[in-house]
């Protein structure tokens, strides 16, 4: 329930709708994985939604450049690492904003919506569904914004600047 694919799926069930050839693809599994295919099956929805089961790791690239967007509605989720993996492969995403979505998800390299608003998901997925050049830019800009901020010399001074302001908070 915390990963949000029941507001996926409610989204897909009017988006598909209106785009004939969108396709959605749940990558990963998990002890409610049944329930969802029972789900989509009995709304008619399984040519539109498609499961992969777990993938390998050095897979999980091929499923994302194989997407347009990446569509994340988790509930709790730290910082998921979808999100940046999605950027890498300059794809844009939609994600609720919660936890650490919005250290790499903003208006510049995607869309942040408001948790369990369905409307919200259906309409930016609707919004980069229809717009290509939306698509490109945000998700060049979200491949540039990601291999800033986690390479290795930036996430080497951002936890060195945390342990000397630690030290110095424990000399008072």
């Amino acid at each position: 329930m915390l990963k949000g694919h029941d507001y996926i799926i409610e989204s897909a069930k009017t988006l598909s709708q209106r785009y004939q050839n969108a396709v959605w693809l749940f990558v990963g599994d998990g002890n409610l994985s049944q329930h969802y295919k029972e789900q989509v099956h009995e709304l008619g929805l399984s040519e539109k939604i498609k499961f992969t089961d777990l993938l390998p790791p050095h897979q999980i690239p091929v499923a994302i450049n194989s997407s347009d967007i990446l569509v994340h509605c988790s509930l709790r989720e730290g910082l998921a690492r979808t999100l940046p993996q999605a950027m890498l492969c300059a794809k844009p995403a939609v994600s609720f904003d919660v936890d650490g979505a919005r250290e790499v998800v903003n208006e510049s390299t995607g869309r942040l919506i408001q948790p369990r608003n369905i409307e919200q998901l259906t309409t930016a997925c609707a919004e980069l569904l229809e717009n290509e050049d939306l698509r490109d830019k945000l998700g060049r800009a979200g491949r540039e914004s990601v291999k800033q901020k986690f390479a290795p010399e930036t996430m080497v001074d951002t936890i060195e600047a945390v342990y000397k302001k630690l030290l110095e908070e424990n000399k008072l």
